[in-house]
């Protein structure tokens, strides 16, 4: 039976529905669209709920800049049931290549529990960057001891943070950055975040060091300013304000899904960026506009199935990838639609639909170990595979004889067509976008 109660909070309500302790139990915390106990409001109900609680917010949460705690599981934070148009689907258009009506996916406008951080006069988010603490981050997964798991965020609208979600179990982030570091040494499991809305953030998930494990399907991501998903490992450095870089060793996100979700990021932010990372599967997810839509230096990587729309500069990018598969997926305009660098042993494109790119395929800065087979380039405006002069023993397999390849590079391997004399390259735009997006790849943080 549920039990019901009245906590007044700053003479407040914070309406609690309150279950016996067990794995049934409810919370609901009603948003008051006020930054001085919101977020406590939530804070209090999830260090109150015990292990299988399920904790509804409903209305709107104004955030006050300190993040939302969760360091255990299993637990559920989930926003009020969404009520859709009549037929339930999505009817706007993203350019993404996806017909819309069908989705089974809901507008923008149709979210009643919305959690909404922190802006500055231009309405973008205010940041963290320069600061010696971190500020405007929505919900933070962290401080874990063992194993946390079984913890799912759904059904909710977040808007305008420095960070949306933050997965970093194994440490604790406190008061001060990079100083209040405390290391417990644990990891997540079983992770899900779904059908949410992320909107107007700098990064909406960021999976640090020992995420392991999360399930990231049917979200919308729109509107990122720098990146919508981040998934980083090993080593990063903290660095402060100050200008002094700590490096900090952490451990490697594995295992990690992200299964049909919508990207729109702004035009400089990227869909999904994995830097040392093993085993992220990628699939059948749309990516429209935005500079990049996967870019994964991770191990074991499938990526499979996706919609890519007139990303600027690569539609998918692996680098320094051992047996990452790039299979089936339908890539639409920019620059460079399939791109490969680095020593990348048995990986592969296969299958893929390359349409209307300046270059098709593109092998660069010492790529080895890729393997390209019956991928169809349709109409590229420059040459259909290019493999620039540092690269070195790659397949490409070509079954259509109008394919146009320059292989600049020494001892790949051709079968199907010959090295064209015309030597392409890759244009002094996509250059410079490279030499940015590489910087920023150098000085991502958690």
């Amino acid at each position: 039976m549920i039990k019901r109660a009245v906590v007044v909070v700053w003479t407040l309500a914070l309406i609690v529905s309150v279950a016996s302790a067990d794995p049934s139990e409810t919370i609901v915390v009603v948003g008051q669209a006020d930054r001085t106990v919101d977020r406590q409001n939530v804070q209090d109900a999830i260090d109150a709920a015990s292990p299988g609680a399920s904790i509804v917010l409903e209305g709107t949460f104004l955030l006050d800049g300190e993040r939302i705690f969760i360091s255990n599981g299993p637990l559920t934070l989930t926003g009020a049931p969404v009520d859709n148009d009549s037929d339930g689907r999505v009817n706007e258009d993203w350019g993404d290549g996806v017909d819309n009506d069908g989705e089974g996916l809901t507008d923008e406008d149709d979210w009643d529990s919305v959690l909404e951080g922190i802006a500055e006069a231009d309405g973008t988010p205010a940041s963290d960057g320069m600061l010696d603490y971190y500020y405007n981050r929505a919900i933070s997964i962290e401080g874990v001891t063992g194993t946390a798991g079984h913890i799912a965020i759904r059904h909710l609208k977040l808007t305008t943070f420095d960070r949306g979600i933050n997965i970093f179990p194994e440490y604790f982030w406190g008061t001060k950055r990079c100083e209040d570091l405390v290391h417990t040494g644990g990891q997540t499991q079983h992770v899900t975040i779904e059908d949410n809305w992320f909107e107007n953030s700098y990064r909406d998930i960021v999976v640090n060091g020992t995420g392991r494990d999360m399930t990231a399907q049917r979200n919308h991501f729109v509107g990122s300013l720098s990146g919508s998903v981040l998934l980083i490992g090993e080593l990063f450095g903290c660095i402060r304000p100050d200008g002094m870089d700590d490096p900090v060793p952490m451990g490697v996100p594995l295992r990690n899904r992200f299964v049909e979700n919508r990207f729109a990021p702004d035009a400089n932010g990227w869909g999904l960026l994995s830097i040392v990372s093993e085993k992220t599967t990628v699939r059948r997810n749309s990516f429209a506009q935005g500079w990049v839509a996967v870019y994964s230096a991770g191990d074991d990587a499938p990526m499979v199935d996706q919609n890519v729309v007139a990303n600027e500069l690569y539609g998918i990018a692996i680098e320094g990838s051992a047996g990452a598969s790039v299979l089936q997926n339908r890539l639409i305009g920019g620059f460079i639609g399939l791109d490969g660098a680095l020593p990348s042993p048995n990986s592969r494109f296969a299958n893929n639909v390359v349409t209307g790119s300046v270059l098709g395929l593109v092998l660069e800065l010492w790529a080895s170990g890729f393997t390209a087979v019956n991928n169809d380039y349709v109409e590229s405006w420059d040459v259909d595979v290019f493999l620039d002069d540092t690269t070195f023993q790659n397949t490409i397999i070509v079954n259509d004889s109008t394919t146009t390849v320059a292989d600049l590079g020494t001892d790949n391997k051709l079968i199907g067509t010959l090295a064209s004399t015309y030597h392409a390259r890759i244009p002094d735009a996509a250059r410079h976008r490279r030499e940015e997006l590489r910087k920023q790849i150098a000085s991502q943080r958690p």
